[in-house]
């Protein structure tokens, strides 16, 4: 919540998640980024998704950091019209997962660092950044797997339109 957001923010202090309520005391920057980045994970933003995508009504990209938000947004799209590939997932299955994903026009919801290379989805036209990496690269790969040579001979125009989920 809000609440949770300001009190480990000002205070490096939160209780975090659900049941027990324990203090999780944070004393550095990196675990502080952290813990404010999972509690930044709200069904606001995933019904921000949603909304776009039914705004737009194409095959769409989600990009997330956290496996468990890419998770959280494959299961409200429906495990049927999307396709999981994090890091937990084989590389070779992930370039199998993402063609197929393509092929069948499936959204694909995916961590950043999973498909960051050798993974062509010229096909796509949409991709929503749930949540972005701080260091640019990463964002910057993930997104030439879409806006990338279409091998159509220059014949798709069609631009690639990018949105970003901020909360």
């Amino acid at each position: 919540t809000d609440y949770e957001y300001r009190v480990a923010h000002a205070n490096y202090i939160t209780q975090y998640g659900s049941g027990d309520n324990i203090n999780l005391f944070v004393f550095n920057a990196s675990t502080v980024l952290n813990v404010l980045r999972k509690i930044t994970d709200h069904m606001l933003k995933v019904d921000a998704v949603k909304e776009i995508i039914e705004d737009n009504d194409i095959p769409t990209v989600i990009f997330t950091w956290y496996k468990d938000h890419a998770q959280t947004i494959q299961r409200a799209l429906g495990t049927n019209n999307a396709v999981l590939i994090t890091g937990d997932t084989d590389s070779v299955l992930r370039q199998k997962d993402a063609l197929w994903a393509q092929q069948h026009n499936k959204h694909i919801c995916a961590t950043i660092a999973s498909l960051t290379e050798c993974v062509n989805l010229s096909g796509y036209r949409q991709v929503i950044y749930f949540e972005e990496v701080y260091a640019p690269g990463a964002n910057y790969q993930s997104l030439s797997r879409i806006v990338r040579d279409r091998n159509d001979a220059g014949l798709s125009t069609e631009p690639v339109i990018v949105h970003y989920v901020h909360a």
